[in-house]
């Protein structure tokens, strides 16, 4: 005997394991995008073989230049960056002689008052 299932809701409607016409379309829409085939470098087309190496050499060619490009533009940005550390380090070299020379002032200073403290002393004894 077999039992009829209760009436779903809309929410259990839309978690039913059976796919809908609109995801059994997408499903099957995949596979054609998946089973293209690459795009050649060159067209279909025979070449001689004078014909494919100067192919081959354009190519080459603009990857070359790419390249090189590519490593002109990283080359400037270490430029770049070179010249942002090098600032900072004149920078703070320079903040640690000001602060050297504010050291140096002070103890010079000290020295300067313990070199008078004796004679201070004295005059207050007399």
């Amino acid at each position: 005997m077999t039992t009829i299932p209760p009436p779903a809701s809309a929410a259990s409607a839309a978690a039913a394991p059976f796919p809908s016409a609109a995801t059994t379309a997408a499903a099957n829409a995949v596979p054609a995008v998946l089973d293209t085939a690459p795009v050649p470098l060159f067209p279909a087309q025979t070449w001689t073989a004078d014909e494919e190496q100067r192919l081959l050499g354009k190519e080459n060619r603009k990857a070359a230049r790419r390249w090189l490009d590519e490593t002109a533009s990283f080359v400037k940005k270490l430029e770049v960056e070179r010249h942002a550390a090098v600032k900072s380090l004149g920078r703070r070299h320079s903040a640690a002689d000001a602060a050297h020379k504010g050291a140096k002032r002070h103890l010079q200073r000290a020295v300067a008052a313990m070199r008078l403290l004796p004679e201070v002393i004295l005059d207050v004894e007399d």
